[in-house]
Protein backbone atom coordinates (compact mmCIF):
# COMPACT_ATOMS: atom_id res chain seq x y z
CA UNK A 1 0.00 0.00 0.00
CA UNK A 2 1.56 3.32 -1.09
CA UNK A 3 2.14 6.12 1.43
CA UNK A 4 0.18 9.39 0.98
CA UNK A 5 1.83 12.00 -1.17
CA UNK A 6 3.10 15.24 0.36
CA UNK A 7 0.61 17.18 -1.77
CA UNK A 8 -2.30 15.14 -0.37
CA UNK A 9 -1.14 15.73 3.20
CA UNK A 10 -0.79 19.45 2.51
CA UNK A 11 -4.27 19.60 0.94
CA UNK A 12 -5.87 17.81 3.91
CA UNK A 13 -4.11 20.12 6.36
CA UNK A 14 -5.24 23.23 4.52
CA UNK A 15 -8.79 21.89 4.30
CA UNK A 16 -8.82 21.25 8.06
CA UNK A 17 -7.50 24.74 8.73
CA UNK A 18 -10.17 26.28 6.50
CA UNK A 19 -12.89 24.26 8.22
CA UNK A 20 -11.58 25.39 11.59
CA UNK A 21 -11.58 29.02 10.45
CA UNK A 22 -15.17 28.69 9.20
CA UNK A 23 -16.22 27.21 12.53
CA UNK A 24 -14.49 30.01 14.43
CA UNK A 25 -16.04 32.71 12.22
CA UNK A 26 -19.52 31.21 12.66
CA UNK A 27 -19.01 30.95 16.41
CA UNK A 28 -17.86 34.58 16.58
CA UNK A 29 -20.92 35.74 14.66
CA UNK A 30 -23.23 33.80 16.95
CA UNK A 31 -21.45 35.15 20.00
CA UNK A 32 -21.72 38.67 18.61
CA UNK A 33 -25.47 38.28 18.19
CA UNK A 34 -25.75 36.96 21.71
CA UNK A 35 -23.82 39.94 23.05
CA UNK A 36 -25.97 42.43 21.16
CA UNK A 37 -29.14 40.85 22.53
CA UNK A 38 -27.71 40.89 26.04
CA UNK A 39 -26.71 44.54 25.73
CA UNK A 40 -30.14 45.65 24.58
CA UNK A 41 -32.19 43.47 26.97
CA UNK A 42 -33.06 45.34 30.16
CA UNK A 43 -34.51 48.60 31.47
CA UNK A 44 -33.59 51.96 29.96
CA UNK A 45 -34.09 55.70 30.35
CA UNK A 46 -34.28 57.54 27.01
CA UNK A 47 -32.08 60.59 27.49
CA UNK A 48 -31.87 62.61 24.26
CA UNK A 49 -31.08 62.35 20.53
CA UNK A 50 -27.89 63.65 18.91
CA UNK A 51 -28.85 64.90 15.46
CA UNK A 52 -26.58 63.93 12.58
CA UNK A 53 -27.72 66.44 9.96
CA UNK A 54 -25.78 66.99 6.76
CA UNK A 55 -27.40 69.90 4.92
CA UNK A 56 -29.09 73.22 5.55
CA UNK A 57 -32.34 71.71 4.29
CA UNK A 58 -32.13 68.94 6.90
CA UNK A 59 -31.50 71.58 9.60
CA UNK A 60 -34.62 73.42 8.48
CA UNK A 61 -36.76 70.28 8.52
CA UNK A 62 -35.42 69.24 11.92
CA UNK A 63 -36.32 72.65 13.37
CA UNK A 64 -39.94 71.97 12.36
CA UNK A 65 -40.16 68.45 13.86
CA UNK A 66 -37.78 68.71 16.82
CA UNK A 67 -40.52 69.18 19.42
CA UNK A 68 -42.54 66.24 18.14
CA UNK A 69 -39.46 63.99 18.08
CA UNK A 70 -38.66 64.99 21.67
CA UNK A 71 -42.26 64.54 22.83
CA UNK A 72 -42.43 61.03 21.37
CA UNK A 73 -39.43 59.47 23.11
CA UNK A 74 -37.34 61.68 25.40
CA UNK A 75 -37.23 60.96 29.16
CA UNK A 76 -39.31 57.81 28.80
CA UNK A 77 -38.75 54.63 30.79
CA UNK A 78 -38.70 51.60 28.48
CA UNK A 79 -37.97 47.88 28.82
CA UNK A 80 -36.59 45.31 26.42
CA UNK A 81 -37.81 42.24 28.24
CA UNK A 82 -36.83 38.60 28.00
CA UNK A 83 -38.78 36.76 25.33
CA UNK A 84 -38.93 39.75 22.97
CA UNK A 85 -41.51 41.79 24.90
CA UNK A 86 -41.18 45.59 24.75
CA UNK A 87 -42.93 47.96 27.15
CA UNK A 88 -42.90 51.63 28.07
CA UNK A 89 -44.23 52.72 31.45
CA UNK A 90 -46.31 55.56 30.02
CA UNK A 91 -48.23 53.05 27.90
CA UNK A 92 -48.94 50.12 30.19
CA UNK A 93 -51.56 48.70 27.84
CA UNK A 94 -48.99 48.34 25.08
CA UNK A 95 -46.92 45.18 25.08
CA UNK A 96 -44.97 45.40 21.88
CA UNK A 97 -42.29 43.18 20.42
CA UNK A 98 -38.57 43.75 20.02
CA UNK A 99 -35.64 41.96 18.50
CA UNK A 100 -32.34 42.41 16.69
CA UNK A 101 -31.54 41.86 13.03
CA UNK A 102 -28.20 40.89 11.47
CA UNK A 103 -26.42 41.81 14.70
CA UNK A 104 -26.84 45.45 13.64
CA UNK A 105 -30.40 46.65 14.12
CA UNK A 106 -32.74 47.03 17.09
CA UNK A 107 -36.36 46.67 15.97
CA UNK A 108 -39.58 47.44 17.90
CA UNK A 109 -43.15 46.93 16.73
CA UNK A 110 -46.45 47.89 18.39
CA UNK A 111 -44.55 49.43 21.31
CA UNK A 112 -46.90 52.33 21.99
CA UNK A 113 -46.58 56.05 21.28
CA UNK A 114 -43.18 56.78 19.73
CA UNK A 115 -42.32 53.11 19.29
CA UNK A 116 -45.12 51.82 17.07
CA UNK A 117 -42.63 50.96 14.32
CA UNK A 118 -39.06 51.66 15.35
CA UNK A 119 -35.82 50.53 13.72
CA UNK A 120 -32.39 51.78 14.74
CA UNK A 121 -28.82 50.84 13.92
CA UNK A 122 -26.76 49.73 16.91
CA UNK A 123 -23.92 52.24 17.25
CA UNK A 124 -22.17 51.62 20.58
CA UNK A 125 -22.47 50.69 24.21
CA UNK A 126 -20.23 52.12 26.94
CA UNK A 127 -19.64 49.92 29.97
CA UNK A 128 -18.25 52.95 31.83
CA UNK A 129 -21.43 55.02 31.84
CA UNK A 130 -23.95 52.33 30.75
CA UNK A 131 -25.08 54.40 27.75
CA UNK A 132 -26.40 52.71 24.63
CA UNK A 133 -26.36 54.62 21.33
CA UNK A 134 -28.67 53.57 18.50
CA UNK A 135 -29.21 55.51 15.27
CA UNK A 136 -32.72 56.00 13.91
CA UNK A 137 -33.32 57.24 10.37
CA UNK A 138 -36.49 59.30 9.96
CA UNK A 139 -37.69 59.83 6.41
CA UNK A 140 -39.58 63.09 5.97
CA UNK A 141 -40.04 65.63 3.18
CA UNK A 142 -37.71 63.71 0.89
CA UNK A 143 -34.85 63.69 3.39
CA UNK A 144 -33.32 61.03 5.65
CA UNK A 145 -32.73 62.56 9.07
CA UNK A 146 -30.52 60.57 11.42
CA UNK A 147 -30.90 60.69 15.19
CA UNK A 148 -28.50 58.98 17.56
CA UNK A 149 -30.58 58.10 20.61
CA UNK A 150 -28.78 57.93 23.95
CA UNK A 151 -30.26 55.40 26.39
CA UNK A 152 -29.14 54.95 30.00
CA UNK A 153 -29.30 51.45 31.47
CA UNK A 154 -31.13 51.31 34.82
CA UNK A 155 -30.04 48.15 36.59
CA UNK A 156 -29.60 48.84 40.29
CA UNK A 157 -30.80 50.89 43.24
CA UNK A 158 -33.90 53.05 43.46
CA UNK A 159 -33.83 53.81 39.75
CA UNK A 160 -34.24 50.14 38.86
CA UNK A 161 -37.24 49.89 41.21
CA UNK A 162 -39.10 52.31 38.93
CA UNK A 163 -39.93 49.25 36.80
CA UNK A 164 -41.16 47.04 39.66
CA UNK A 165 -44.82 46.02 39.60
CA UNK A 166 -45.17 47.16 43.22
CA UNK A 167 -43.85 50.61 42.34
CA UNK A 168 -46.40 50.87 39.51
CA UNK A 169 -49.43 49.40 41.25
CA UNK A 170 -51.13 52.82 41.21
CA UNK A 171 -51.44 52.54 37.41
CA UNK A 172 -54.00 49.73 37.78
CA UNK A 173 -57.44 51.31 37.68
CA UNK A 174 -59.63 50.15 40.62
CA UNK A 175 -62.68 48.00 39.90
CA UNK A 176 -64.76 49.79 42.56
CA UNK A 177 -64.85 53.14 44.40
CA UNK A 178 -62.05 53.51 46.93
CA UNK A 179 -62.22 54.66 50.54
CA UNK A 180 -60.36 57.72 51.76
CA UNK A 181 -57.61 55.46 53.07
CA UNK A 182 -57.30 53.67 49.71
CA UNK A 183 -57.20 56.96 47.81
CA UNK A 184 -54.45 58.18 50.10
CA UNK A 185 -52.46 55.01 49.49
CA UNK A 186 -52.85 55.29 45.70
CA UNK A 187 -51.77 58.94 45.76
CA UNK A 188 -48.85 58.13 48.04
CA UNK A 189 -47.68 55.46 45.58
CA UNK A 190 -47.91 57.95 42.71
CA UNK A 191 -45.92 60.53 44.63
CA UNK A 192 -43.20 58.04 45.57
CA UNK A 193 -42.89 56.88 41.96
CA UNK A 194 -42.50 60.41 40.62
CA UNK A 195 -40.17 61.29 43.48
CA UNK A 196 -37.86 58.52 42.27
CA UNK A 197 -38.38 59.65 38.67
CA UNK A 198 -37.40 63.25 39.45
CA UNK A 199 -34.35 62.00 41.35
CA UNK A 200 -33.32 60.04 38.26
CA UNK A 201 -33.75 63.15 36.11
CA UNK A 202 -31.66 65.21 38.52
CA UNK A 203 -28.83 62.68 38.17
CA UNK A 204 -29.00 61.95 34.43
CA UNK A 205 -30.66 64.83 32.57
CA UNK A 206 -30.14 68.55 32.16
CA UNK A 207 -33.86 69.11 31.51
CA UNK A 208 -37.25 67.64 32.36
CA UNK A 209 -40.64 67.41 30.65
CA UNK A 210 -43.73 68.10 32.84
CA UNK A 211 -45.84 66.12 30.35
CA UNK A 212 -44.10 62.93 31.54
CA UNK A 213 -45.55 63.43 35.05
CA UNK A 214 -49.26 62.60 35.37
CA UNK A 215 -49.77 64.48 38.64
CA UNK A 216 -51.95 67.64 38.29
CA UNK A 217 -49.12 69.91 39.45
CA UNK A 218 -47.18 72.97 38.36
CA UNK A 219 -43.41 73.18 38.81
CA UNK A 220 -41.71 76.44 39.70
CA UNK A 221 -38.28 77.52 40.84
CA UNK A 222 -37.95 75.93 44.31
CA UNK A 223 -41.71 75.29 44.56
CA UNK A 224 -44.64 73.22 43.33
CA UNK A 225 -48.35 74.02 43.05
CA UNK A 226 -51.60 72.61 41.72
CA UNK A 227 -53.06 72.90 38.23
CA UNK A 228 -56.79 73.32 37.69
CA UNK A 229 -58.68 70.04 37.77
CA UNK A 230 -59.47 68.71 34.27
CA UNK A 231 -61.78 65.78 33.68
CA UNK A 232 -59.93 64.73 30.51
CA UNK A 233 -56.46 64.67 32.12
CA UNK A 234 -54.37 61.51 32.35
CA UNK A 235 -54.51 61.81 36.14
CA UNK A 236 -58.27 61.08 36.13
CA UNK A 237 -57.75 57.78 34.26
CA UNK A 238 -56.08 56.17 37.28
CA UNK A 239 -59.21 56.40 39.42
CA UNK A 240 -62.53 54.60 39.41
CA UNK A 241 -64.47 57.69 38.33
CA UNK A 242 -64.20 61.42 37.75
CA UNK A 243 -65.75 61.95 41.19
CA UNK A 244 -63.06 59.80 42.81
CA UNK A 245 -60.38 61.67 40.88
CA UNK A 246 -61.74 64.99 42.20
CA UNK A 247 -61.56 63.60 45.73
CA UNK A 248 -57.93 62.64 45.10
CA UNK A 249 -57.25 66.09 43.64
CA UNK A 250 -58.58 67.74 46.79
CA UNK A 251 -56.44 65.45 48.92
CA UNK A 252 -53.35 66.48 46.95
CA UNK A 253 -54.23 70.16 47.29
CA UNK A 254 -54.59 69.81 51.06
CA UNK A 255 -51.37 67.80 51.22
CA UNK A 256 -49.31 70.50 49.53
CA UNK A 257 -50.66 73.06 51.98
CA UNK A 258 -50.12 70.77 54.95
CA UNK A 259 -46.59 69.58 54.15
CA UNK A 260 -43.44 71.07 55.64
CA UNK A 261 -40.87 71.71 52.92
CA UNK A 262 -38.45 73.74 55.05
CA UNK A 263 -35.81 70.99 55.02
CA UNK A 264 -35.80 70.61 51.22
CA UNK A 265 -32.35 71.19 49.78
CA UNK A 266 -31.67 70.89 46.08
CA UNK A 267 -29.14 73.60 45.39
CA UNK A 268 -29.38 74.54 41.73
CA UNK A 269 -31.28 71.36 40.85
CA UNK A 270 -35.01 72.04 40.83
CA UNK A 271 -35.76 68.41 39.97
CA UNK A 272 -33.88 67.25 43.07
CA UNK A 273 -36.09 69.57 45.11
CA UNK A 274 -39.24 68.25 43.43
CA UNK A 275 -38.13 64.73 44.31
CA UNK A 276 -37.81 65.63 47.98
CA UNK A 277 -41.11 67.53 48.03
CA UNK A 278 -43.08 64.64 46.54
CA UNK A 279 -41.57 62.21 49.04
CA UNK A 280 -42.56 64.53 51.90
CA UNK A 281 -46.10 64.73 50.52
CA UNK A 282 -46.29 60.94 50.31
CA UNK A 283 -45.44 60.69 54.00
CA UNK A 284 -47.96 63.40 54.84
CA UNK A 285 -50.69 61.39 53.09
CA UNK A 286 -49.71 58.05 54.63
CA UNK A 287 -47.64 58.68 57.78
Amino acid sequence: MSSPKREDIYFCSMRNILLLLLILITACKQEGKKKLHQVVEGNWFVLYPDDNLLTAKQDEIYAEIQDSITDLKCLKLISFKEGGVFTQLDSVANRGKWGTKDNEYVIISDGGNGFESFKALFSSYSEDDSVLKITETVKTKGENLRFVWNLKRLESGERAKLFDDKMNNWRNKPAAPETDEQLRKRLSEMLLFYSAYFKLISEESSYFMPMRVFLPMKYYQHAIGMKDFKADSKFVSFFYSEEQAEMAYRLLTATIKGSDFDEVKGGKSYTREYSQMLKIMAKTLVP
